[in-house]
Order: C-alpha cells, then structure tokens, then sequence
C-alpha cells in the first residue's frame, strides 16, 4: 500500500498510499486508519462482517478526528471506476518516535466487508 516503508522521524516526510480493492470494488468508499499498538487481535468492523487487523488506539482516534486534513489527505475516500484510491500522509518531524512502528490498513464502507491487509511505517532517524 504505501511506497516506502520508513519515515524520518527527525524530519518528517510524506508516504503515498496506493489502495487497490479490484474492480468489483469500484465506487465505495473507503476509510484509512492506523494503530500504533498493532494488528492483533484486530478490530471487528461496524456490522461484524469482516475485522480491520489494526488495533484501536489513541492514534486511530487522532487521525480519524483529522481525516482529509493537510497531516492526512484523501484518508476517506472513493475508490474510482477501477477500485483504487490514494492518500497521502504528510508527517511532521516527531523526532521522539524514532524507531516507533505504525500500521496502517484500509477498510470500504457501506456495508464494512472488506478490509486491507496491515502495512508497517517506521520512523527512523
């Protein structure tokens, strides 16, 4: 999903984020989130037909109380005609978080089906 798997911690940097749900998913919405306390057990999504393999922490809340803001852009989504999106997280310096891991996934909307596999991000030096 994402086009790098670390990020400077001392100065910052912006990560893409390529999601592909295939074509039998084109035109739902999506929902990008993070957890920096790991994917298991996972969270059961809204419904309980499928489980997003992020634990729900305190950053999740953060990033989900700044969705499609200039930190986290495109974080909630359409997928387009073919099932893919992009978003893009433009971190700040947070030189304490160096070697810290964060995980991201996505899951689609309405009903919540489906969800992305777990990608780790992290912060080196």
């Amino acid at each position: 999903m994402p086009d790098a798997s670390e990020i400077s911690g001392s100065f910052g940097g912006t990560i893409e984020f390529s999601l592909n749900a295939g074509t039998g998913n084109a035109g739902r919405d999506y929902l990008l989130v993070d957890s920096l306390s790991g994917t298991d057990p996972g969270t059961l999504l809204p419904g309980g037909l499928a489980a997003i393999p992020l634990n729900h922490d305190w950053f999740t809340d953060f990033i989900l109380a700044r969705l499609n803001t200039s930190l986290f852009s495109n974080f909630s989504g359409t997928l387009d005609g073919s099932g893919k999106g992009t978003a893009q997280l433009n971190a700040l310096p947070i030189p304490t978080w160096v070697g810290t891991t964060i995980h991201f996934a996505y899951a689609l909307e309405n009903p919540c089906d489906y969800a992305s596999n777990p990608v780790a991000l992290t912060a080196v030096p």
